[in-house]
């Protein structure tokens, strides 16, 4: 990079307006690459200097949906950041892909959703041509992004389009509601399992449901919450043979242990393809409290 594109790539950087238009009057090409191939408006544009962008957009020649290396135009950095009147004033404008993929295949709505930037995914969502339900290379959508991050809000705006799928799998086959038990957002699971089309009980590609994966984490709100829902398989075994129960015992998670033992149908006397019980792996990893607790509690 020339000597005056390295001066105007610190005057964007910084947010110093004045600079860059007399750097621009110079004649300093404004479609300049840096580092990872971005552009001034790139680097504006996550930056969030509004006036910045706004002169950018001004000058004739201004590739204002350019991509770097990574796929990722100027309105996924500013979706990702959050910076809104930037992304409005992209988005004004007829060439600019409001639906754009990188090279993950994640859209600006798929990296507003996961940092929880509700103003933006709503301006979005407004959009025509967007897919709100599209995949990215992970088999996420921007609900799922939204669900593992706990974003609510954002959950929510996107629970009132019809077009969103609420069972959607990505690639590992965890749904919304896996990623938010697993991430032990409470408020999030309770919102997705007071949805009719909920799949309390799915399974992922290695046969385990949100309840597993809530207790191996430790999530005792969460356990909870999905105990009292009446689909609940609560001796759910996964490839392993591996109940929500053993996953518990593993790990030490005595609250979430008691929770299991107080369901009417829990069965402990369960075993694995090795032979192992949720007391042999309790005691394997020298959690002596939920021995003693197993122990103690009636064979079924």
């Amino acid at each position: 990079m020339e000597f005056k594109a390295q001066v105007l790539h610190a005057a964007v950087w910084n947010g110093f307006t004045v600079a860059v238009e007399i750097l621009l009057t110079a004649g300093t090409y404004i479609n300049s690459r840096c580092e990872k191939d971005r552009t001034f408006l790139s680097l504006a544009a996550e930056q969030g200097h509004e006036s910045v962008v706004e002169l950018l957009l001004s000058r004739n020649g201004i590739e204002a949906d350019s991509k770097d290396l990574d796929g990722r135009t100027p309105l996924s950095w500013a979706a990702e950041k959050g910076h809104k009147a930037v992304a409005k004033m992209l988005l004004a404008r007829n060439d600019v892909v409001p639906d754009s993929k990188d090279l993950d295949e994640r859209t600006p709505l798929s990296w507003a959703a996961e940092q929880g930037h509700e103003s933006m995914v709503e301006m979005l969502l407004d959009c025509n041509n967007v897919e709100v339900d599209s995949k990215d290379d992970y088999g996420q959508t921007p609900l799922s992004r939204a669900a593992e991050q706990g974003h609510l809000a954002v959950i929510k705006l996107l629970l009132d389009r019809r077009d969103v799928e609420i069972n959607s799998r990505d690639i590992k086959g965890w749904t919304p509601l896996s990623w938010a038990a697993d991430q032990g957002h409470y408020d999030v699971v309770k919102l997705l399992l007071d949805c009719k089309k909920i799949e309390v009980d799915s399974r992922d590609t290695d046969r385990r449901t949100p309840l597993s994966r809530a207790a191996e984490q430790g999530r005792k709100a969460v356990v909870e919450l999905l105990l009292s829902r009446d689909e609940i398989d609560v001796n759910s075994r996964d490839e392993d043979g591996w109940t929500p129960l053993f996953w518990a015992a593993r790990n030490g998670h005595k609250a979430v242990i008691y929770l299991l033992l107080a369901h009417a149908n829990i069965n402990t006397d369960i075993i694995d393809g090795s032979g192992r019980t949720p007391l042999s792996l309790a005691a394997r990893s020298g959690h002596k409290e939920v021995e003693r607790l197993l122990s103690s509690y009636p064979i079924i």
